[in-house]
């Protein structure tokens, strides 16, 4: 293409641009906006429904954020976005018009901006971008403040991953986010804050990706589910895709595809699960989901105090806490005041196990509640035991191990805090030991013993 003919299609370009600014969009559009939104982005694609212009109904949006590859002016450039992800799908007619779900329809505003290139990390969209960005499209968009969705690939999955773990205030903007890719280094302090507000999140990536390193999502979501301190487990909690076999960077032409599904849902289907007004719309209140030792058993209780068209809970099981296998089901009593449930696992895994809840809808829908990890060694799964187990008052430990002398019992919540300690003698193979128990709020707890260099745990229930 020689000068000219350069010049004549930037010419063009900013043309369209410009008309496309000043006169609004009508019917289901995707139109380029040369309209600056912060100091990071002087351009946008948007993408409205049918009967947007005509109408007053506000919609969910998602806001999609694109790889470094992709940057440029928001101007003349600004079609690099119809390369990837949810704009080239838009692009090419791909991306449907609505979504049918829990027997509802939804059409989406989809808005694509494009920021300026970046030569660090630091460089990207900051938080007080990412604010003012969506600020932005709440302020001129009828925007379903309720049902914003947040998704990115690669340095766009970065932004995600920032904005949304920044603080629990913007989590709680947030309805979902999807990260594909990402490569924002995953801390206790980020994770915990996305676990706090129940910020439902879908996370994929390639277990190949020669770019980033698929650890850096497995990280964030085990982050997300296994919160420190007194943080309870997200309700829903995280939940993660790994592509197999893929030596490539791109993982979102299959996130993205509306024919891909997880659980019968699409990634647009499973945000629009999700709304802010009434948190994680599920089925099923879930108070506590506890995982113990007994024996060589594992053994699941968990209750509820509300259910409304639930059929069953699915008990699932991994290694990894990444790929789950059924184990086991549950019928519900669907009663609206609630049930405690309880499930053994006869044939428990040696090591760290991770236990994971699924509520099955009448219809079939399913919903996962919450996960829990169990560890047992081969050579203490029998050596230490209590009854009764789940204990109400008191507990009887009973250790059969060749040691004898001191002993220390310990019982220690799941969160590593020390919450009880008593010294006995142990001279007998087989010793006997009564403690109280009373005391303990519900929930699993862990019993240490120590004697000469000998450690032995096992784990209970408190009701």
């Amino acid at each position: 293409m020689n000068v000219f003919l350069k010049q004549l299609v930037v010419s063009y370009i900013g043309i369209v641009l410009f008309f496309t600014a000043v006169f609004p969009a009508i019917g289901q559009t995707h139109t380029p906006r040369a309209i600056p939104i912060n100091s990071k982005c002087n351009g946008y694609y948007e993408y409205l429904p049918a009967g947007y212009s005509t109408g007053n109904a506000k919609h969910p949006v998602i806001i999609f954020l694109h790889g470094l590859g992709d940057a440029g002016n928001g101007g003349s450039e600004l079609p690099k976005l119809l390369d990837v992800g949810i704009p080239k799908l838009i692009n090419e007619s791909g991306f449907p018009s609505s979504f049918t779900v829990r027997g509802n329809t939804f059409s989406f505003i989809v808005i694509s901006p494009q920021y300026i290139p970046a030569a660090t990390q630091a460089d990207r969209m900051s938080i007080a971008d990412m604010e003012a960005l969506i600020n932005f499209v709440v302020s001129n968009y009828r925007v379903d403040e309720d049902r914003i969705y947040l998704t990115g690939l690669s340095a766009g999955a970065y932004c995600t991953w920032l904005y949304a773990s920044s603080s629990t205030a913007n989590a709680n903007r947030l309805a979902a986010i999807l990260p594909v890719s990402g490569d924002l280094w995953p801390t206790v302090p980020l994770a915990n804050v996305i676990a706090q507000s129940n910020l439902p999140v879908w996370a994929t990536h390639n277990d190949q990706d020669p770019n980033v390193n698929s650890f850096l999502t497995s990280y964030w979501v085990a982050g997300i589910n296994s919160p420190t301190g007194n943080i309870q487990p997200p309700t829903p909690p995280a939940i993660i895709t790994i592509f197999p076999n893929r030596n490539k960077h791109d993982a979102w032409t299959e996130t993205y595809d509306p024919t891909y599904k997880r659980n019968g849902k699409n990634v647009y289907e499973w945000m629009l699960q999700y709304s802010r007004s009434n948190g994680s719309v599920l089925p099923v209140t879930l108070v506590h989901f506890e995982a113990a030792v007994i024996r060589d058993e594992v053994v699941l209780e968990w209750k509820t105090s509300y259910e409304q068209n639930v059929a069953a809970f699915d008990v699932e099981r991994s290694v990894d806490g990444i790929r789950f296998s059924l184990i086991g089901t549950v019928p519900a009593t669907n009663s609206a005041t609630g049930s405690i449930y309880s499930f053994k696992d006869r044939n428990a895994l040696t090591g760290k196990a991770f236990y994971r809840l699924v509520e099955k809808d009448l219809d079939g829908k399913t919903t996962f509640l919450r996960t829990v990890t169990v560890s047992t060694s081969e050579g203490n799964k029998t050596a230490l035991s209590v009854t009764p187990n789940p204990a109400i008052d008191l507990i009887t430990l009973k250790l059969n191990s060749p040691e004898s002398g001191a002993a220390q019992a310990s019982i220690v919540s799941q969160d590593g805090r020390i919450i009880k300690t008593i010294s006995f003698n142990k001279t007998t193979r087989e010793a006997r030991q009564v403690i109280e128990a009373g005391q303990l709020s519900p929930g699993a707890y862990i019993l240490q013993v120590r004697i000469k260099e000998a450690v032995y745990n096992t784990s209970f229930l408190k009701r």
